[in-house]
Protein backbone atom coordinates (compact mmCIF):
# COMPACT_ATOMS: atom_id res chain seq x y z
CA UNK A 1 0.00 0.00 0.00
CA UNK A 2 2.78 2.45 0.91
CA UNK A 3 4.74 1.60 -2.25
CA UNK A 4 1.59 2.08 -4.32
CA UNK A 5 1.01 5.52 -2.75
CA UNK A 6 4.55 6.66 -3.55
CA UNK A 7 4.32 5.29 -7.10
CA UNK A 8 1.26 7.53 -7.54
CA UNK A 9 3.04 10.47 -5.86
CA UNK A 10 6.16 10.18 -8.03
CA UNK A 11 4.12 9.82 -11.24
CA UNK A 12 2.17 13.02 -10.61
CA UNK A 13 -1.16 11.25 -10.14
CA UNK A 14 -4.27 13.40 -9.69
CA UNK A 15 -4.62 14.82 -6.19
CA UNK A 16 -7.84 12.88 -5.55
CA UNK A 17 -5.95 9.64 -6.26
CA UNK A 18 -3.28 10.58 -3.69
CA UNK A 19 -5.81 11.58 -1.06
CA UNK A 20 -7.76 8.34 -1.57
CA UNK A 21 -4.82 6.57 0.12
CA UNK A 22 -5.56 8.39 3.40
CA UNK A 23 -8.15 7.72 6.07
CA UNK A 24 -10.52 10.68 6.47
CA UNK A 25 -9.18 11.22 10.01
CA UNK A 26 -5.50 10.69 9.13
CA UNK A 27 -2.88 12.44 11.26
CA UNK A 28 -0.82 14.27 8.60
CA UNK A 29 2.04 16.42 9.87
CA UNK A 30 5.10 18.09 8.40
CA UNK A 31 6.61 20.37 11.06
CA UNK A 32 8.23 23.66 10.11
CA UNK A 33 7.75 27.31 9.19
CA UNK A 34 4.15 27.46 7.99
CA UNK A 35 4.42 31.21 7.24
CA UNK A 36 7.06 30.66 4.54
CA UNK A 37 6.19 27.10 3.57
CA UNK A 38 2.42 26.86 3.00
CA UNK A 39 2.23 23.12 2.24
CA UNK A 40 3.56 22.02 5.63
CA UNK A 41 1.90 21.92 9.03
CA UNK A 42 -0.72 19.73 10.66
CA UNK A 43 -3.63 18.57 8.47
CA UNK A 44 -6.61 16.36 9.14
CA UNK A 45 -9.17 15.19 6.60
CA UNK A 46 -9.13 14.65 2.87
CA UNK A 47 -9.72 18.32 1.95
CA UNK A 48 -6.84 19.58 4.11
CA UNK A 49 -4.43 16.86 2.93
CA UNK A 50 -5.39 17.51 -0.69
CA UNK A 51 -4.67 21.22 -0.16
CA UNK A 52 -1.21 20.37 1.19
CA UNK A 53 -0.40 18.33 -1.93
CA UNK A 54 -1.85 21.07 -4.17
CA UNK A 55 0.33 23.72 -2.53
CA UNK A 56 3.36 21.43 -2.74
CA UNK A 57 2.90 21.00 -6.50
CA UNK A 58 2.20 24.70 -6.94
CA UNK A 59 5.40 25.74 -5.16
CA UNK A 60 8.08 23.14 -5.90
CA UNK A 61 9.45 21.11 -8.76
CA UNK A 62 10.79 17.77 -7.47
CA UNK A 63 14.25 17.05 -8.84
CA UNK A 64 15.32 14.03 -6.81
CA UNK A 65 13.51 11.67 -4.46
CA UNK A 66 15.48 8.68 -3.23
CA UNK A 67 14.45 6.14 -0.62
CA UNK A 68 17.55 4.78 1.10
CA UNK A 69 15.69 2.44 3.45
CA UNK A 70 12.18 1.28 4.25
CA UNK A 71 11.62 -0.33 7.63
CA UNK A 72 8.38 -2.10 8.49
CA UNK A 73 7.03 -3.44 11.76
CA UNK A 74 3.40 -4.45 11.96
CA UNK A 75 1.32 -1.69 10.38
CA UNK A 76 4.07 0.95 10.65
CA UNK A 77 6.53 1.84 7.89
CA UNK A 78 9.43 4.26 8.31
CA UNK A 79 11.05 5.55 5.14
CA UNK A 80 14.49 7.14 5.14
CA UNK A 81 15.64 9.08 2.13
CA UNK A 82 16.99 12.13 0.38
CA UNK A 83 15.25 14.77 -1.69
CA UNK A 84 16.03 17.79 -3.81
CA UNK A 85 13.32 20.22 -4.87
CA UNK A 86 13.44 23.47 -6.82
CA UNK A 87 11.35 26.33 -5.48
CA UNK A 88 9.34 27.63 -8.43
CA UNK A 89 9.11 31.23 -7.22
CA UNK A 90 12.85 31.83 -6.78
CA UNK A 91 14.60 28.89 -8.51
CA UNK A 92 16.49 27.91 -5.31
CA UNK A 93 17.14 24.21 -4.73
CA UNK A 94 16.32 22.72 -1.35
CA UNK A 95 18.26 19.58 -0.36
CA UNK A 96 17.44 17.44 2.65
CA UNK A 97 17.54 13.99 4.13
CA UNK A 98 14.12 12.96 5.42
CA UNK A 99 12.19 10.35 7.32
CA UNK A 100 8.51 9.55 6.97
CA UNK A 101 6.62 7.72 9.70
CA UNK A 102 3.54 6.04 8.21
CA UNK A 103 0.87 3.91 9.85
CA UNK A 104 -1.61 1.94 7.73
CA UNK A 105 -4.90 0.58 9.05
CA UNK A 106 -7.56 -1.15 6.96
CA UNK A 107 -5.61 -0.34 3.80
CA UNK A 108 -5.49 3.42 4.43
CA UNK A 109 -2.81 5.74 5.79
CA UNK A 110 -3.82 6.90 9.28
CA UNK A 111 -0.54 8.60 10.20
CA UNK A 112 1.89 10.44 7.91
CA UNK A 113 4.63 12.41 9.66
CA UNK A 114 7.43 13.71 7.46
CA UNK A 115 10.60 15.06 9.08
CA UNK A 116 13.07 17.00 6.95
CA UNK A 117 15.53 19.87 7.36
CA UNK A 118 12.84 22.46 8.05
CA UNK A 119 15.42 25.27 8.30
CA UNK A 120 16.67 24.45 4.79
CA UNK A 121 13.13 24.30 3.42
CA UNK A 122 12.15 27.63 4.99
CA UNK A 123 15.39 29.31 3.91
CA UNK A 124 15.00 28.21 0.29
CA UNK A 125 11.29 29.12 0.24
CA UNK A 126 12.03 32.78 1.03
CA UNK A 127 12.13 35.20 -1.89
Amino acid sequence: MVNHFFDKFKSGAPLDDLVASFDEKADYFIPGDTKNVPWIGKRTGHAAIKESFRLLRENIKPEKLTFTDMLAKGNRVVILGYLESRMKKNDKVMKSEFSIDIVVENGLITRYHLLEDSFEVSDKAKL
